[in-house]
């Protein structure tokens, strides 16, 4: 399956929506409705990984007779590596709905 694009695009669209709402008056409503836009776009961006984890998870439970996944502190590694969180957050929660999916087969 090739690597998903959809966050380059709503990466964009974020950045737009957050530059926007830093420019608002703090407390007013109209900094309140760019903020809500914010969480709105965040919850979308969660939604589409997760969906993305769980087909990806299926897929290989569907393919493999056993997985196994090492148990890495991610966070250590990609501040070794360039210094920064460069790994994407998601892997965690892409490791537990791993373990849940393969647990109901």
């Amino acid at each position: 399956m090739p690597r998903p694009k959809f966050f380059v695009e709503l990466q964009s669209q974020l950045k737009l929506l957050q530059r926007r709402a830093s420019r608002k008056q703090k407390r007013s409503k109209n900094w309140e409705k760019a903020q809500i836009k914010v969480s709105r776009l965040h919850h979308k961006i969660a939604n589409i990984r997760k969906d993305f984890h769980l087909k990806i998870a299926h897929q290989l439970c569907d393919q493999a007779d056993s997985i196994f996944v090492e148990d890495i502190d991610f966070r250590v590694m990609a501040k070794g590596f360039l210094g920064k969180h460069s790994l994407d957050a998601g892997f965690g929660q892409f490791r537990d709905l791993l373990k849940w999916v393969c647990g109901h087969y």
